[in-house]
């Protein structure tokens, strides 16, 4: 039997899960890590480690803009266009937020750590600002 409830913590911004036995599924209708945008959806928060390690991460609510399998990817980078590498991690076990690795030099010099940036696309190309 599966049940609706939401911990208080979560409720007060209106964010549920489902539970069955020991299973827990988020049921929200946005994951809590991104905020939503008129134009698009929001990558996570780049952390000063990210940006360390040259890569940005999209949240699984996001990933259906990126290819499903690991390959190179053109995209738009604050306006400039970039060839990144794209990982969509997708585990046996769970999926997790994917991954896009532009050049570093290029990253560091576009994007500061605890920016979150607005995924938008458009004919097939998708655009991060």
């Amino acid at each position: 039997m599966t049940s609706r409830s939401r911990s208080s913590g979560y409720a007060a911004h209106g964010y549920g899960y489902e539970t069955s036995g020991t299973r827990i599924r988020n049921v929200s209708p946005r994951p809590y890590w991104c905020e939503p945008s008129p134009s698009g959806g929001g990558a996570d928060l780049l952390r000063r480690t990210d940006l360390a390690s040259g890569q940005i991460r999209i949240p699984i609510a996001h990933k259906a803009a990126f290819p499903a399998e690991r390959q190179q990817l053109v995209v738009v980078l604050r306006g400039e266009t970039v060839t990144c590498g794209w990982n969509p991690q997708l585990g046996p076990d769970k999926q997790r937020s994917g991954l896009l690795r532009p050049p570093g030099e290029v990253l560091r010099r576009l994007v500061s750590a605890d920016e979150r940036l607005t995924i938008t696309t458009s004919g097939g190309h998708v655009a991060l600002q």
